[in-house]
């Protein structure tokens, strides 16, 4: 029995040697786990600590909706075709004088019945052209849009009857028209108004488009609208005295003629909106707004008078007239439809929209006429320019 323990004793004190030893390892480690748990600080992270796990949480920014196309070039153009209608304040061609009537009471016992003479603004055809590029930075993308539309229209007005004359310009005490009583006779027999506007518009801004919600995305919009105006009115007022109206007044025929140009350029900003119904249709509701520093670059103003003893020049000379602001605002509503093409190497989107836009003191023909015929600018509003009508578009990104 002794020679049995004699013979395994070695063994018996290795293996109490290899379990201390691994013990003691046991311990260590527990310690120092211990001791990152108590103090972290001193522990390093990588270690002896475990990873915080992420939060569950939404992204705290929009994700982004923007048009995303395979292998593309991060490029997309458009070109637009507009049918808009613009109309401006102060545009009157005159007052029909009507006489008196008893039918009217009033404290005289009668009174007299005026009619003004509104012009007839028309829609006109016109175009917009587009190109931009996406970036990779945060779903940003960058373009420039360029708009032009010209618009041309007549109106003219003959005297209802032999007492019932024509005065140029609108109400006596606002003078906001092509005032001229330079010669002998300020009514006429018949009247007629010429006006022809030109805008051209540059828009470069930076835009973003994400999603509101599953079903509505929005698209912020950044940049800088630059402007250039160019308007023009020939009035033709005639006196021919043939019924009795100006039977002891110059006869003859009287033209008037306007025009002047500006350019502003200014700050803007718009956001467009887009609820989708599926099957890639969808609802528009786009605005935006700028602030154009306008300067007018000419003003010239010129009246001629042809009767049987010659040609008269009434006025002819060009005003200096003031910097100014002018605000723009742009408001659209209507329906689009877009989809992917070739495995979404292309996108075609399709809409159409009807807009209202709004050029604030843009009727720069406005001047006050003295007694002396001395012309003075005026310093009150002149009248706004409005804009509207439809837009079709055609985008393709590739």
């Amino acid at each position: 029995m002794l020679n049995v323990f004699s013979k395994s004793k070695p063994w018996m004190v290795a293996s109490l040697l290899a379990a201390t030893t691994v013990f003691g390892q046991s311990d260590d480690k527990s310690s120092r786990q211990r001791a990152c748990e108590t103090k972290p600080v001193k522990c390093e992270p990588v270690k002896c600590c475990e990873p915080v796990p992420p939060v569950q949480l939404m992204p705290a920014y929009n994700q982004c909706s923007r048009i995303e196309v395979r292998g593309s070039w991060d490029i997309f153009a458009g070109a637009s075709f507009t049918y808009w209608q613009a109309r401006q304040e102060n545009m009157d061609l005159g007052m029909s004088i009507l006489g008196t009537s008893t039918t009217v009471p009033s404290a005289a016992g009668s009174t007299t019945e005026n009619k003004v003479i509104n012009h007839n603004f028309k829609y006109k055809p016109g175009f917009k052209i587009l190109a931009g590029v996406n970036f990779d930075h945060d779903c940003w993308d960058a373009y420039a849009e360029y708009t032009w539309f010209n618009s041309k229209t007549h109106t003219s007005a003959l005297s209802p009857t032999p007492t019932a004359p024509f005065t140029s310009g609108s109400l006596a005490t606002d003078s906001a028209s092509f005032e001229s009583a330079s010669v002998a006779g300020t009514t006429f027999d018949n009247m007629d108004q010429s006006w022809k506007v030109k805008m051209q518009s540059l828009d470069t801004a930076l835009a973003r488009a994400y999603y509101v919600g599953t079903k509505l995305t929005f698209r912020s919009i950044y940049g800088a609208r630059f402007a250039w105006f160019s308007q023009s009115k020939t009035q033709i007022l005639n006196r021919t005295g043939t019924n009795g109206v100006n039977t002891g007044s110059t006869t003859g025929t009287e033209t008037r003629k306007q025009s002047f140009t500006t350019w502003g350029a200014g700050p803007m900003a718009g956001l467009d909106t887009n609820w989708e119904f599926g099957e890639g249709f969808r609802m528009i509701g786009n605005t935006s707004f700028d602030l154009l520093y306008t300067r007018v670059q000419t003003s010239n103003r010129k009246a001629t008078f042809v009767s049987a003893a010659g040609v008269t020049t009434i006025t002819s000379y060009r005003n200096d007239r003031p910097d100014f602001l002018m605000p723009h605002a742009n408001m659209e509503l209507g329906f689009g439809w877009g989809s992917y093409f070739d495995c979404n190497n292309w996108h075609v989107d399709m809409l159409a929209t009807y807009g209202f836009q709004v050029f604030w003191n843009a009727n720069q023909f406005r001047q006050f006429n003295a007694s002396s015929n001395a012309f003075v600018n005026s310093s009150q509003p002149s009248g706004n320019l409005y804009v509207h009508g439809l837009t079709a578009t055609l985008r393709v990104d590739f």
